[in-house]
């Protein structure tokens, strides 16, 4: 005998995981304090993005170089 999916009672929907402390209970020093570790962790993502652009940049030259050698040596 099949159960129809109509029969099955409705699992209540999982609680949302709350996020963290939302900024209006934080207190001065708290707020100050997240903005400067935020600005931080900003920097360092903007950092680290701009590191990979310029190592897959080098990386495309040698390609293009390494492609326009090989490209020589076949028309010898």
């Amino acid at each position: 005998m099949t159960r129809s999916s109509s029969a099955e009672p409705a699992k209540p929907a999982k609680p949302k995981r709350k996020g963290t402390r939302n900024v209006s209970t934080l207190t001065l020093s708290q707020l100050a304090r997240r903005r400067a570790n935020d600005r931080e962790a900003q920097r360092a993502i903007r950092a680290r993005t701009k590191e990979h652009i310029e190592r897959l940049e080098h990386e495309l030259e040698e390609l293009k170089s390494k492609q326009s050698g090989d490209q020589t040596v076949q028309e010898l």
